[in-house]
């Protein structure tokens, strides 16, 4: 399913992911692309998924089907693209966020292991 609109005076195509409940796909959006290509991609966490919060004291949390990453395409020759990242806890709240893969900065959590 996509969805053109129009965004600055470009066409813009939004891809989403089929509505299928019983597969863990939620019709959610999956990219953006313009006339030149690819702009963003967005990746999900599964329904089972667990991931080790950096919160001192949490154990894995589930993840659920939260936004795993954004990654957009190298800008120019020569350049590196950009994924960006997250991890939450329990409660949805975001405890990590990453660049490429990596921590890089991870939120404060109380003595339970909550942000």
């Amino acid at each position: 399913m996509t969805c053109p609109t129009t965004f600055s005076d470009a066409e813009v195509t939004r891809r989403y992911e089929p509505f299928e409940p019983g597969k863990g796909r939620w019709g959610r959006a999956t990219g953006l692309a313009d006339g030149g290509g690819e702009v963003s991609t967005t990746e999900y966490w599964a329904g089972d998924e667990r991931a080790d919060s950096s919160c001192p004291g949490a154990g894995p949390a589930p993840q659920a089907g939260l936004v795993r990453s954004v990654r957009f395409p190298a800008p120019g020759p020569g350049t590196r693209g950009r994924s960006v990242g997250w991890i939450y806890d329990a409660t949805g709240s975001v405890v990590e966020e990453q660049l490429h893969g990596r921590a890089v900065r991870g939120i404060a959590c109380d003595g339970a292991g909550r942000a």
